[in-house]
């Protein structure tokens, strides 16, 4: 490979994919790449790697649900708000605002609510 274009990375990214789900499969871990940047000669991505450790995830969401006044089994409730049903998909601390995952029940949706909405009195768990 002389220089890097947008063909040849789609097949780059293939193989990396292939070899990073190997090397997943060994450590029992999630890997995986974003988007490539790239210029004639180099290319850059970022290199995401995750536990599968469920019992970690359980008890951070425990966590962050505690220290916004929630209650630690809110995910997978259902609830009422403005009179249309939702279900508690899970938490996303990286999205500070929104943090809140929801699906609405009637289509499917997925709707984000904040912690304030949570805790309000507007909120119905079913």
């Amino acid at each position: 490979m002389r220089q890097f274009d947008k063909q040849n990375l789609v097949d780059l990214r293939k193989s990396i994919d292939c070899a990073l789900a190997l090397v997943s499969s060994q450590y029992g871990i999630d890997l995986s790449i974003g988007n490539i940047t790239f210029e004639a000669n180099r290319f850059t991505t970022r290199l995401t790697a995750k536990t599968r450790n469920i019992e970690s995830t359980i008890m951070n969401n425990v966590y962050f649900l505690r220290n916004n006044g929630l209650p630690s089994d809110l995910i997978g409730k259902q609830f009422l708000y403005k009179g249309t049903s939702y279900r508690v998909n899970g938490i996303n601390e990286r999205k500070r605002k929104y943090p809140i995952e929801t699906i609405r029940l009637k289509d499917n949706k997925s709707i984000i609510f904040t912690s304030e909405v949570m805790t309000s009195s507007e909120i119905t768990f079913i």
